[in-house]
């Protein structure tokens, strides 16, 4: 019998605000939805924002790459890895921007381009010197890490991002070599 139990202890710590058991779900679901149904864009991006140190990407970066390999994820993806003009994310389930710092959230059309991408149930591939092919299923979920207040711009009625504030403390060395250990061995993964 394989114990699970640091991986959902880390996902509950990541959830820990005003509504632990409510967004602890929906990381099983978002991440059960990921694995059940890949070819399907839940329409709604992740947002985790904590101080330094509290291990906000270390799950979730080792799951998706282990689960999904690393041919259908972006680990380091920038905000124009998704939504630049020569962007190919017709075989891409997940994208995660990691350390998002606000500057990029910012610019100009930014948000609505974002925006677009997240509910979209179809995107354009554009190489460079090719012709555009329109239509293409898009699958891609979102997922931001950051330490900044305002990493994006995001109204507080915006219903395409899951916002989750975490709250707790940073962590030792120890605490993520012992998650990392859990979180790589195969046996434990796909409980």
């Amino acid at each position: 019998n394989t114990d699970t139990s640091m991986i959902h202890d880390h996902l509950k710590l990541l959830a820990g605000n005003e509504e632990t058991d409510k967004i602890y779900e929906f990381y099983l679901d978002f991440l059960a939805h990921l694995i059940k149904k890949p070819g399907i864009n839940p329409e709604v991006a992740l947002l985790i924002k904590s101080v330094e140190g509290v291990g906000k990407n270390i799950l979730f970066d080792n799951f998706i790459e282990n689960v999904l390999g690393i041919d259908y994820y972006k680990p380091n993806a920038v905000i124009e890895d998704i939504i630049g003009n020569f962007v190919d994310n017709s075989t891409t389930f997940v994208s995660v921007l990691n350390e998002i710092n606000g500057m990029d959230g910012y610019k100009q059309g930014v948000d609505d381009k974002l925006k677009k991408i997240i509910t979209a149930k179809f995107c354009d591939r554009h190489d460079k010197g090719m012709k555009k092919m329109l239509n293409i299923r898009n699958c891609m979920r979102i997922i931001g890490f950051t330490n900044n207040e305002n990493p994006l711009k995001i109204s507080n009625k915006d219903r395409r991002f899951q916002i989750v504030e975490v709250k707790g403390d940073p962590k030792e060395q120890e605490y993520f070599t012992q998650l990392y250990k859990a979180i790589n061995d195969k046996s434990i993964l796909l409980k």
